[in-house]
């Protein structure tokens, strides 16, 4: 297996990398044989993104439209359902396929066109705790848009 050197620069934020400068260039410009990934909830860090970034989307509950604009174009979407086990990850959410996110940080191997399923992770405060996982941010496992039908795992290996 070779193993190349890669960075998540945003963990709990979603700063825009491109926009900060040190002598004219940004970070990707500074080092462009490292490879460099993140989530975002912001659809316009895709215009004009360098090569070695690769950016998954994070679904909220309100975004559908932007998130299947940003699938048929190949990018991947997070979403967070409601399971115990990865096992209990739908196959597909509305027609694209699922795969499992818990497994790795690594988004960059996901594939094209993909959701990244997420499971809940649960919270010390079970006021927050209840009010999250029945918001909208929270995919239920009883949501008609969720198929649960056996995958051709070699189907899925043609989309990365």
């Amino acid at each position: 297996m070779r193993m190349e050197f890669s960075v998540r620069l945003n963990c709990t934020s979603d700063v825009n990398w491109s926009e900060i400068k040190i002598n004219g260039k940004n970070i990707f410009e500074i080092f462009p044989q490292v490879q460099f990934y993140d989530y975002t909830k912001d659809p316009n860090r895709y215009i004009n993104k360098p090569n070695n970034y690769h950016l998954t989307y994070s679904y909220t509950g309100r975004n559908w439209n932007e998130c299947e604009k940003l699938l048929k174009k190949g990018y991947s979407v997070a979403m967070v359902f409601n399971i115990k086990n990865e096992k209990e990850l739908p196959t597909k959410y509305k027609g694209y396929p699922v795969v499992n996110g818990d497994s790795d940080d690594y988004r960059v191997k996901d594939g094209n066109g993909v959701i990244i399923g997420l499971k809940f992770k649960k919270i010390a405060n079970k006021v927050a705790e209840k009010y999250v996982l029945n918001s909208c941010f929270v995919v239920q496992p009883n949501d008609p848009n969720c198929s649960y039908e056996q995958i051709n795992v070699s189907v899925l290996q043609t989309i990365k």
